[in-house]
Formats: C-alpha cells, structure tokens, sequence
C-alpha cells in the first residue's frame, strides 16, 4: 500500500499464474474475464458493488497479473478487505463466472474473424512469447 500526496491511498494487488498448468488462451481468458475493462469481476466488484474504488489498473505480464487502485484513506481497513474478501470468493467460484465468460467468448470470436488481429495475436504468442500453440480441437 502507497499514501498518494495524502488525499489517497494506492494498495497493489499481484499473483502468479503456473505456465504448466494454464495454457496461455486460458490465462488471457482468466486476465480478460477477472481484470479488463468494465464487465471484468473485480472492477465490478470494487467500483459498483462495493464503491471503494478511486481508479483502477491492471497490468497482465507473460506470467503475473497486478493491478491496484486508489481509494479514501479514511477506509483503509475496509477497502483491503473487501478486495480480499473478493478474490477468496474468486478461488471458491462465488461470482457469476458464466456471464463473463460468455461475453470474453463472444470478443474472442470476433477477433479471431478480423486478420490483422488473429495475425497480431499469433505473432504475439508464437514468436514474441515464444509460446507452443494450444490444439484445442483434441
């Protein structure tokens, strides 16, 4: 946790995600689903269902996922519990997942009909990230 010029607090929230045992088309799913724009889990959760939040970031690396955000110094205590208390009810599948999914699946398939993004994001994983390719039709 960081004092911002005193007018607010910054906490910073990271984890790691087990190349082995999550393909990265699953982890991009996870990172997009939990993390990314406004349908994503916990920003919903922090900045509607618990107004907590000043502003939000997120940051997905080949293998860590961070995100912070800023929130009132006078609820401290409150703020990092209910970010807690959210990503242990994400561990337990406590949040409507299905939703989520459904909307990441439904951008996914339009990206994968746009060349120039199916062409990025294969570029991006095979030979930037150096990635094996997932077979997902087995």
């Amino acid at each position: 946790m960081k004092i911002k010029d005193g007018s607010c607090y910054c906490a910073y929230f990271g984890f790691d995600i087990d190349p082995q045992k999550c393909p990265p088309a699953v982890y991009d799913l996870i990172y997009n689903t939990l993390f990314t724009g406004e349908n994503a889990l916990i920003f919903k959760y922090i900045s509607e269902d618990n107004p907590i939040a000043y502003s939000y970031e997120c940051t997905q690396e080949q293998y860590d996922i961070h995100f912070n955000f800023e929130f009132a110094p006078t609820k401290a205590k409150e703020s990092i519990a209910c970010v807690i208390s959210a990503l242990n009810d994400l561990k337990q599948g406590n949040f409507n997942f299905d939703a989520n999914l459904q909307f990441e699946l439904a951008n996914c398939l339009i990206n994968l009909d746009n060349p120039d993004e199916i062409n990025w994001t294969m570029a991006y994983y095979n030979h930037i990230l150096d990635t094996t390719p997932y077979d997902y039709s087995a």
